[in-house]
């Protein structure tokens, strides 16, 4: 399996190989340009299962909640939208 890391991730594995420093990435799957604070508390959670280092993942997951929350209201007022204009028809233009 190939994966290509870039932005940040990239940027700072490739300084630890270009220093001879030992580097490790865990990468979870986002969606762009959103912030995953659920992914990240489900890495921090495998860390502390495996090291014993006693991360608080609880504002993570409350961060996760919220923005869960903001998604669905996103949705469901797409459908609102979308809705409306199929009973009416495709709204006027702005400039029409």
């Amino acid at each position: 399996m190939c994966v290509v890391i870039h932005r940040i991730t990239g940027d700072i594995l490739n300084g630890c190989l270009t220093r001879k420093i030992t580097g490790v990435a865990f990468p979870t799957p986002t969606i762009a340009f959103m912030p995953d604070p659920e992914a990240a508390a489900a890495l921090m959670k495998a860390m502390n299962d495996v090291y014993n280092l006693g991360l608080d993942t609880k504002e993570l997951l409350k961060r996760a909640r919220k923005i869960e929350q903001k998604l669905k209201e996103v949705a469901k007022n797409y459908q609102r939208m979308k809705q409306t204009e199929s009973r009416k028809g495709a709204p006027e233009g702005l400039y029409a």
